[in-house]
């Protein structure tokens, strides 16, 4: 079984063909371990639990390709990794396999049923590098309600009254922090922050608020899933754009090579959106990238 599976992951790790995922998914009997333990093609192991279909997208390379690619990019041995939402802690751990041991991930995931699952995955690969943070990041410290989604993947802090509605099992509060407070609290050189990932279902915005005294004098490259339509519209991307002009940061929108049914798709393609023009970007939901780098800089990496 397990040569199948490496068998497969040779081919999806490179190439994406339409509907292959989710023909897989629905195949997941033929192929699931029962330790649900797997061997992943970017050389970690993982815990995953193949009925859910997006851990199933962990197991053959279509998660989140994005971001798995600038994770590899940007970090290096001792370099610092910063992971908001971690859900099972995919990144996370990817990016300790980064970093090495003179590295560091710092995690924050507050959903209480996903430490156990966090810490085993780490375990599994024998990486100590990590400080997992049982709390959520925001724009203030005070508890927050926060939404358990019917798959942790869309747990969230809740924004609004039509938030604890969404897809949720639960609700419970939670203690927040932000960014700025956490960094006085600890005693890292936050200077080897080389990246920031964000997926805080809808909560991206208020994590940055929280981060600016941060952003402002570092030079972090930050990653989060938000719908450009809503930075223009919402008055957090006020703070958005107040980062990108006074603190001399780039914003990109990460695309993907989706001409065709059949292609290679693990170098996204990045395109440059101006702060002024976001609301020329409406009704597109991506993953963005902000960076004091240029784009020619990116791509010497």
């Amino acid at each position: 079984m397990k040569s199948l599976i490496s068998f497969i992951q040779k081919i999806t790790s490179n190439i994406y063909i339409r509907g292959i995922p989710k023909i897989l998914f629905l195949l997941k009997s033929f192929y699931s371990s029962k330790d649900k333990k797997y061997f992943l093609s970017e050389g970690i192991y993982f815990n995953l639990d193949l009925s859910d279909y997006f851990q199933n997208t962990i197991l053959w390379g279509y998660y989140e390709v994005g971001v798995s690619y600038f994770v590899k990019k940007f970090l290096k041995k001792g370099d610092i990794f910063v992971d908001v939402g971690a859900n099972i802690g995919f990144f996370s751990v990817l990016a300790a396999s980064r970093v090495k041991e003179s590295g560091e991930v710092h995690i924050f995931e507050p959903n209480q049923a996903l430490m156990k699952t966090i810490n085993d995955n780490f375990e599994i690969n024998n990486y100590k590098n990590f400080h997992l943070n049982a709390k959520g990041l925001s724009n203030d410290n005070l508890d927050k309600h926060f939404v358990i989604g019917v798959q942790h993947a869309f747990s969230q802090i809740a924004n609004s009254e039509d938030d604890v509605s969404f897809q949720s099992k639960e609700v419970t509060s939670i203690s927040c922090i932000t960014f700025d407070e956490y960094i006085e609290q600890t005693t890292f050189n936050p200077q080897k922050i080389k990246l920031i990932k964000i997926d805080a279902e809808g909560h991206d915005l208020h994590v940055l608020e929280g981060m600016t005294n941060f952003l402002a004098n570092n030079s972090a490259n930050v990653i989060f899933e938000n719908s450009l339509a809503s930075l223009d519209k919402n008055p957090m991307g006020q703070t958005l754009q107040k980062i990108i002009k006074d603190f001399s940061y780039n914003l990109y929108k990460i695309k993907y090579q989706n001409e065709s049914n059949l292609y290679n798709f693990k170098v996204p393609l990045i395109e440059q959106v101006a702060p002024f023009d976001l609301k020329s970007l409406e009704n597109d939901y991506c993953d963005v990238l902000i960076t004091k780098l240029s784009l020619d800089e990116i791509k010497k990496i």
